[in-house]
């Protein structure tokens, strides 16, 4: 199933999840 998966598919979750924790750095900045 891996393989039917497009290796685009992996670039897009890896730029989501940067995002992602880029939040709470800033929500965490924001609130000190």
């Amino acid at each position: 199933m891996v393989e039917e998966q497009p290796p685009e598919a992996a670039p897009v979750v890896v730029l989501e999840d940067v995002p992602v924790e880029a939040v709470p750095e800033v929500v965490q900045g924001t609130a000190i």
